[in-house]
């Protein structure tokens, strides 16, 4: 009976990564997945199957505003800087 030779041939090499590596990077990667920056210019909208066109807007003050797209756009405008919408 002849014998089968087989090459063994060595995994590839995988950098480590130390915990806090690892742990900054989940941070990172759910800071970036749990917001969308809005800037000045982007042509923002609500959409009609969900919100029926109007969305409710939470201020700084505390306040909140219900707005159509085009005044969630004139709102994005006249904030001169990037806003962060928080997503759930």
């Amino acid at each position: 009976m002849k014998r089968e030779h087989r090459c063994r041939t060595k995994p590839p090499r995988t950098k480590a990564f130390t915990l806090v590596e690892l742990l900054a990077a989940a941070v990172v990667a759910a800071v970036l997945a749990a917001f969308l920056l809005l800037e000045t210019n982007t042509q923002a909208g609500w959409t009609r199957e969900l919100h029926n066109c109007q969305g409710n807007i939470l201020l700084v003050d505390g306040s909140v505003q219900q707005v159509a797209s085009s005044g969630l756009r004139r709102l994005l405008s006249a904030s001169g800087a990037t806003n962060r919408l928080a997503m759930p």
